[in-house]
């Protein structure tokens, strides 16, 4: 975990588990909302993760076109029935708005072959670091090398005997385990 004085106390509106793409925009969007937000990740925000070391297909398709219902159709073919219209009109719709963020902020889209910007691929490492730099710029406090396996243990201790999760019985959080197990492996 981040190194922190003994006695530090951090107190925020909303805790984000996870520094990938997901948890990167939803610390963003609540710190603009007006939340203090604290993002914990097990590595490096903006270096760890899928995302980071490899390119992401993106589907972006303006709202009201027929591209976006063709999607739409297409997505729900597939979904055998597990998918809802609504949801990936939703998730359609939060790409197309998203990635018109990212051109705001300065992200270097690739160009096609007729020679107009390709909003379908993203540089995982460009993107990644690009969202990094948008969460200090929106004042998110980021918590590197946090597994949430070690704040939840550290939350149990803090929490005492009647720990919500059950975190404070004998278990992986426990400190008369064994010192030679790992404390993220799972018991």
């Amino acid at each position: 975990m981040t190194a922190e004085p003994e006695g530090f106390v951090l107190d925020a509106d909303v805790l984000v588990l996870g520094g990938g793409p997901a948890g990167a925009w939803a610390a963003i969007t609540a710190a603009q909302r007006g939340a203090s937000v604290v993002l914990a990740d097990k590595g490096r925000v903006g270096t760890s993760g899928a995302t980071a070391a490899a390119n992401t297909a993106v589907i972006d398709v303006a709202p009201g076109s027929a591209a976006k219902r063709q999607v739409i159709e297409r997505r729900l073919e597939r979904g055998l029935g597990l998918a809802r219209a609504e949801w990936i009109e939703r998730m359609v719709d939060e790409a197309h708005a998203r990635l018109g963020e990212l051109a705001e902020w300065g992200y270097a889209f690739a160009w096609n072959d007729r020679g107009a910007i390709y909003r379908g691929s993203l540089r995982g490492p460009d993107y990644m670091q690009l969202l990094r730099r948008r969460l200090h710029k929106a004042g998110v406090r980021i918590l590197d090398h946090s597994p949430a396996f070690k704040l939840f243990c550290a939350m149990a201790r803090w929490l005492g005997p009647r720990a919500s999760l059950g975190l404070a019985r004998p278990g992986p959080c426990s400190p008369a385990r064994s010192s030679s197990r790992r404390a993220d492996a799972p018991s």
